[in-house]
Protein backbone atom coordinates (compact mmCIF):
# COMPACT_ATOMS: atom_id res chain seq x y z
CA UNK A 1 0.00 0.00 0.00
CA UNK A 2 0.95 3.47 -0.48
CA UNK A 3 1.13 6.31 1.99
CA UNK A 4 -2.11 8.20 2.02
CA UNK A 5 -3.96 4.77 0.74
CA UNK A 6 -6.65 3.99 1.50
CA UNK A 7 -8.12 7.07 -0.60
CA UNK A 8 -12.36 8.16 -1.54
CA UNK A 9 -13.41 8.17 -4.54
CA UNK A 10 -17.10 10.21 -4.39
CA UNK A 11 -17.05 9.25 -0.39
CA UNK A 12 -16.28 5.66 -0.82
CA UNK A 13 -13.16 4.70 0.38
CA UNK A 14 -10.99 2.61 -2.39
CA UNK A 15 -7.44 0.44 -1.88
CA UNK A 16 -5.61 1.18 -4.61
CA UNK A 17 -3.37 -1.37 -5.59
CA UNK A 18 -0.89 -2.14 -8.48
CA UNK A 19 -0.17 -5.70 -10.53
CA UNK A 20 3.27 -7.12 -9.32
CA UNK A 21 5.37 -8.57 -11.80
CA UNK A 22 4.50 -11.97 -11.07
CA UNK A 23 0.67 -10.87 -11.38
CA UNK A 24 0.44 -10.01 -15.20
CA UNK A 25 -2.45 -12.16 -15.63
CA UNK A 26 -4.26 -9.22 -14.06
CA UNK A 27 -3.16 -6.95 -16.50
CA UNK A 28 -4.50 -8.96 -18.95
CA UNK A 29 -8.23 -9.11 -17.88
CA UNK A 30 -7.90 -5.45 -17.00
CA UNK A 31 -9.14 -2.74 -19.11
CA UNK A 32 -5.78 -0.66 -20.91
CA UNK A 33 -4.26 2.16 -18.85
CA UNK A 34 -6.33 5.38 -18.94
CA UNK A 35 -10.02 3.80 -19.51
CA UNK A 36 -12.26 3.89 -16.37
CA UNK A 37 -13.10 0.71 -14.51
CA UNK A 38 -15.94 1.09 -12.40
CA UNK A 39 -15.99 -2.11 -10.98
CA UNK A 40 -13.93 -5.21 -10.72
CA UNK A 41 -15.14 -8.14 -12.42
CA UNK A 42 -15.63 -10.93 -10.07
CA UNK A 43 -12.60 -13.33 -10.98
CA UNK A 44 -10.16 -10.38 -9.70
CA UNK A 45 -12.08 -9.23 -7.10
CA UNK A 46 -12.56 -12.67 -5.95
CA UNK A 47 -8.33 -13.17 -6.36
CA UNK A 48 -7.65 -9.82 -4.81
CA UNK A 49 -10.01 -10.66 -1.73
CA UNK A 50 -8.34 -13.68 -0.98
CA UNK A 51 -4.93 -12.38 -1.70
CA UNK A 52 -5.49 -10.21 1.00
CA UNK A 53 -4.09 -11.40 4.56
CA UNK A 54 -7.39 -9.35 6.60
CA UNK A 55 -9.63 -11.74 7.56
CA UNK A 56 -12.32 -8.89 6.82
CA UNK A 57 -11.53 -9.81 3.19
CA UNK A 58 -12.49 -13.35 3.97
CA UNK A 59 -15.94 -12.06 5.02
CA UNK A 60 -16.28 -10.39 2.32
CA UNK A 61 -15.63 -13.05 -0.12
CA UNK A 62 -18.02 -14.90 1.61
CA UNK A 63 -20.91 -12.58 1.89
CA UNK A 64 -20.12 -12.20 -2.51
CA UNK A 65 -20.55 -15.97 -2.33
CA UNK A 66 -23.90 -16.04 -0.31
CA UNK A 67 -25.46 -13.02 -2.86
CA UNK A 68 -24.40 -15.24 -5.52
CA UNK A 69 -21.25 -15.03 -7.42
CA UNK A 70 -20.40 -17.28 -9.60
CA UNK A 71 -17.98 -19.28 -7.84
CA UNK A 72 -17.14 -22.23 -10.92
CA UNK A 73 -16.29 -19.11 -13.16
CA UNK A 74 -13.73 -17.79 -10.12
CA UNK A 75 -12.84 -21.25 -9.46
CA UNK A 76 -11.74 -21.53 -13.33
CA UNK A 77 -10.13 -18.33 -13.46
CA UNK A 78 -7.91 -18.90 -10.20
CA UNK A 79 -6.82 -22.50 -11.65
CA UNK A 80 -5.65 -20.66 -14.94
CA UNK A 81 -3.83 -18.00 -12.82
CA UNK A 82 -3.27 -18.14 -9.21
CA UNK A 83 -4.35 -22.06 -8.20
CA UNK A 84 -2.76 -21.81 -5.34
CA UNK A 85 -5.95 -19.80 -4.06
CA UNK A 86 -8.16 -22.70 -5.27
CA UNK A 87 -8.07 -24.45 -2.20
CA UNK A 88 -9.17 -21.35 0.12
CA UNK A 89 -11.94 -20.48 -2.41
CA UNK A 90 -13.77 -23.44 -1.91
CA UNK A 91 -12.89 -23.19 2.02
CA UNK A 92 -14.98 -19.97 1.78
CA UNK A 93 -17.87 -21.62 -0.89
CA UNK A 94 -17.75 -24.23 2.48
CA UNK A 95 -18.55 -21.29 4.73
CA UNK A 96 -20.65 -19.41 2.53
CA UNK A 97 -22.77 -22.74 2.23
CA UNK A 98 -23.10 -23.43 5.72
CA UNK A 99 -23.97 -19.74 7.03
CA UNK A 100 -27.37 -20.03 5.24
Amino acid sequence: MKPGVPIQVNGVVVDHLSATAAESFLTKDLPAPGTTLTIAPIEILTYLKLKSPRSKDRTDLIELIKAGADVSRCRRWLEANAPQFVTALDDAEKTAHAEE
